[in-house]
């Protein structure tokens, strides 16, 4: 009758050990997904993004917003409720990125829009570096007298 108590409770125990280290890595499997979707969604939205500036006749950087405009296409980027909107046509999507600024930097006479993302509780900043067209370049040359 001992050994047999004996069996059942080493029984016991190793499928509690079992199932335990079953259900531990399920966790993880459940937490590698959600990091890998959330890294999906964020390739999916700066790939877009950085085409879309890429390819933009102008842009205009006002108040945590900007506005692409290619061709008769107007695309706004926005916060609202610390979130990242994008808007064509009226149509809004939610991008389900926190975001903290949408501004105009300058560098090292450079400038560049920077979308400052909250990022797992930090800040990282995604720089576009805006292309200077003849105009920007002439009048630079103007406004800083460089003839002299």
């Amino acid at each position: 009758m001992l050994e047999v108590t004996i069996v059942i409770a080493l029984i016991a125990l190793l499928s509690a050990l079992f199932f335990g280290a079953l259900n531990r890595f399920g966790e993880q499997i459940q937490n590698e997904t959600q990091i890998k979707n959330e890294l999906n969604d964020w390739f999916v939205v700066r790939a877009n993004l950085w085409r879309e500036l890429d390819e933009a006749d102008s842009i205009h950087v006002t108040n945590n917003q900007a506005t692409i405009y290619f061709g008769k296409t107007q695309t706004l980027y926005k916060i609202m409720d610390n979130r990242l909107i994008r808007v064509i046509n009226e149509t809004e999507m939610d991008l389900k990125l926190e975001m903290n600024a949408i501004q105009l930097e300058e560098t090292k006479g450079r400038q560049y829009i920077a979308f400052k993302v909250n990022w797992k509780d930090d800040e990282m900043v995604l720089r576009y570096p805006v292309r200077s067209t003849v105009a920007n370049n002439v009048n630079h040359y103007f406004s800083q007298q460089l003839w002299q």
